[in-house]
């Protein structure tokens, strides 16, 4: 005998496939590549603890897909898509957006033919041959083992149940039907309070599965079964908000709630520009990790440009490391700019997802780290002073190459208590006056031997080379009258 639920539910009770008992399923891994070990007995409860449900989407993917994804999306709620593997093979980038989005697929037979449409009905021959060819296209499309399958019209015939068993798939129906499919060939408020109403039904149930379609697939006449999903995707969203109110939680049959992110968030840091002493290779570093999002692979694209211009040159791909940290290496001839690109492909999206971009601006200057400057001169009092300054590495500050000043002083020949004046300034390669530190003070020096350091703001050495004076006198009139002046070195 042979019936379908798409006519009533009420012939269930007629069929031979044995006991027909509620069965939950324990959740598993939501991207399973290995199915779980099928169901003996069909299941018609939504997997879970607590109140759950368990939407559920037949005969597609169709001209509804994409709109009904992004309900769901809005939502966040995770459902199964039971698609033939024609409309599969005829609507790949649907199935992939379906899987993609964090859904799960599930088989529907390839073509959707009623035992009644096949010469000599559903044999095992027949079912092995549908679930392998749709199994083979959604695995394609997917990555991914379709671990449950659902009968076309809702026809269980004797052996049905045991023969997805034999492919490894576990026998799903429905304890809620919306009857979407008697909708109209338009969108009318009949249709889609009709639809709505059914849903309501599930209220009654701790874990309803709830039949929606997104497209047909069943070869009666348009007259009879209309190919307009309209109604179907204007009912979802009361459909999963009344579930919602009623404290139902959303899963699918894997019993896995909510969806991943969609998009992948990268957050990249500071990097910078890093000029090691003696002018060696440049390293451009910065670092990219997957804050949320399913992440395939991370690679960053360079590129670089004369400073002052406006074409960028592509340098070049690297991927990041373990630690998502991405280095280019160069060595510029001259001012140059560097910006890295990051990206991360994400999920079942062709187009990278691009993360955030960053200017690192590197000026060449002078490698001048541990270089000293000796100078004298002789204040108006006669006494004969020593000047001195170390200039430290050159390093990047706000896209400002800058150069550090380890010490900066001045010493005597003479020894004892002497009443001095002294004055340290920097300057950028302008000639702008950046600081000033003054000292007016008493200090014993013994022998000549010590000097009295400053260490004044580090200068810009662009555009041009900085400079620092020291000046200094015994005068004790708060004036320093003996001025020397280094220039960093080029």
């Amino acid at each position: 005998m042979f019936c379908t639920l798409r006519r009533s539910l009420g012939c269930l009770v007629a069929l031979a496939v044995g006991a027909i008992n509620p069965l939950v399923l324990t959740p598993t891994a939501s991207a399973a590549t290995v199915c779980p070990t099928p169901a003996r007995n069909i299941i018609w409860s939504a997997p879970g603890s607590g109140k759950t449900v368990a939407l559920s989407f037949d005969d597609g993917p169709g001209r509804a897909t994409p709109e009904i994804l992004k309900i769901l999306r809005r939502y966040n709620v995770r459902a199964t898509f039971f698609d033939t593997g024609l409309h599969d093979s005829q609507r790949p980038t649907d199935t992939k957006a379906i899987s993609g989005e964090g859904h799960l697929v599930a088989d529907h037979t390839w073509d959707h033919r009623y035992p009644y449409e096949v010469a000599g009905g559903w044999s095992a021959a027949y079912l092995h041959d549908q679930f392998a060819r749709t199994n083979a296209q959604q695995r394609k499309l997917t990555g991914k083992t379709s671990c449950f399958f659902r009968p076309p019209g809702g026809f269980l015939p004797s052996g049905v149940v045991a023969a997805a068993a034999r492919d490894g798939m576990s026998t799903v129906m429905f304890s809620v039907d919306t009857q979407d499919w008697k909708q109209a060939s338009t969108t009318t408020t009949a249709s889609i309070e009709m639809i709505e109403r059914n849903a309501r039904a599930g209220y009654a149930q701790q874990h309803p599965i709830v039949l929606m379609h997104t497209a047909k697939a069943s070869h009666e006449p348009e007259s009879e079964v209309t190919s307009n999903r309209s109604n179907t995707v204007a009912a979802l969203p009361v459909v999963i908000q009344g579930y919602l109110d009623h404290g139902y939680r959303f899963v699918d049959l894997n019993g896995t709630s909510g969806l991943p992110a969609r998009y992948t968030t990268l957050s990249v840091s500071t990097g910078r520009v890093n000029v090691p002493v003696g002018r060696a290779t440049l390293a451009v570093t910065g670092t990219v990790r997957s804050v949320s999002g399913p992440v395939v692979a991370k690679s960053v694209r360079w590129y670089s440009r004369t400073h002052g211009t406006t074409a960028w040159t592509y340098r070049g791909t690297v991927l990041t490391d373990s630690k998502g940290v991405a280095r280019a290496n160069d060595r510029p001839a001259r001012p140059t700019d560097y910006t890295m690109l990051f990206r991360a492909t994400s999920g079942y999206q062709e187009a990278k997802t691009t993360g955030f971009r960053y200017l690192f601006t590197y000026r060449p200057a002078p490698a001048v780290a541990g270089v000293s400057r000796l100078g004298s001169c002789v204040d108006g009092g006669g006494v004969a002073w020593r000047s001195k300054v170390t200039w430290g590495s050159t390093y990047v500050s706000s896209g400002v190459t800058r150069v550090s000043v380890n010490f900066a002083g001045w010493t005597t020949t003479r020894s004892g208590i002497i009443p001095t004046d002294s004055v340290v300034k920097s300057y950028d390669g302008s000639g702008r006056l950046l600081q000033t530190l003054t000292r007016t003070a008493s200090v014993n020096y013994t022998g000549g031997t010590f000097y009295d350091a400053r260490n004044p703001l580090n200068p810009p050495s662009a555009p041009g080379r900085a400079k620092v004076t020291v000046s200094t006198g015994v005068d004790g009139d708060g004036k320093a009258n003996c001025t020397v002046t280094f220039r960093q070195p080029s």
